[in-house]
């Protein structure tokens, strides 16, 4: 069997220096200059693929405090995508309009399911996306608690590759009761694309890096928020060379959405990395 995928683990930070972003324009426009615009994707035959013999070969546990692991599937080979994206995966992390590094696992996203374990956020039955979603751990674990999932990443090839196949491994029976959506492209304009759906919940993990992109989420997070929803940020406290930080964020929620309050949910101060937070929005 051929899997075409490469074994490398994604030990590394981003490479700051190439995360410079393009005027976006006006903080609400729909559509930012030189962003594919959002869409909804369809991903079929993936579950045909994913036999034992794949899953024992392409994923791997990854170890979360407080619950069992979540298994991540390794990212595809370079050959396997667009020429474009392949040029932006070999020289940085993160391509702005190109590549939103969906393909490493971040720390945020791991930061975030850990508060939510810990904290004991109430899952069941909810309706929860998450933007910006990557390997999509804090998704996976609100689909197995009981939530009804969707999942937005900037590549569709990100949400073909591991995704899709991670909720369809760890999400099981979950997954085929309350199948999700998942939507590819730009956040300005996925309130749109995604109708009059209004989420309880909404998850997202290292997607502040750059104070331009962090409006058009913000923006995003509150016209897709439910009246009495709640927002979940995992991040950086500060992005050394890109700029984005979360008090800055914290400084956006009260200048561009004065109507929701921002909080600091958990702060994470290992010793041998980069000081987190995970802020919380109401």
């Amino acid at each position: 069997m051929d899997f075409k995928f490469n074994f490398g683990l994604d030990d590394e930070e981003p490479v700051a220096g190439e995360l410079g972003r393009e005027e976006a324009g006006a903080v609400d426009a729909t559509d930012a200059p030189g962003f594919d615009p959002a869409r909804e994707i369809t991903v079929l035959g993936k579950e045909e693929e994913l036999d034992g013999e794949a899953i024992e070969a392409l994923f791997e546990d990854v170890p979360i405090q407080g619950r069992t692991p979540i298994r991540r599937c390794r990212p595809p080979n370079d050959e396997t995508l667009p020429e474009a994206l392949r040029a932006a995966l070999g020289s940085s992390d993160l391509v702005p309009g190109v590549y939103e590094g969906g393909f490493k696992v971040w720390e945020g996203s791991i930061d975030l399911v850990e508060l939510l374990v810990r904290e004991k956020v109430e899952l069941k039955g909810k309706t929860v996306i998450e933007l910006g979603c990557g390997h999509a751990f804090p998704g996976i674990h609100a689909l197995q608690e009981g939530a009804s999932v969707d999942f937005q990443d900037y590549n569709a090839e990100v949400l073909e590759e591991v995704t899709v196949p991670n909720v369809i491994v760890n999400g099981g029976e979950a997954a085929a009761q309350r199948p999700p959506r998942y939507f590819a492209g730009d956040w300005g304009s996925l309130p749109a694309i995604a109708g009059e759906k209004k989420y309880d919940l909404v998850l997202t993990a290292e997607t502040i890096y750059e104070e331009k992109a962090s409006h058009r989420l913000l923006l995003c997070i509150d016209k897709l928020l439910a009246p009495s929803g709640v927002a979940y940020v995992a991040a950086k406290s500060y992005y050394f060379g890109v700029g984005g930080s979360t008090r800055g964020f914290e400084e956006s929620v009260a200048r561009l959405t004065p109507h929701r309050s921002v909080s600091r949910a958990t702060l994470i101060q290992d010793g041998s990395s980069n000081v987190r937070e995970v802020l919380r929005i109401s």
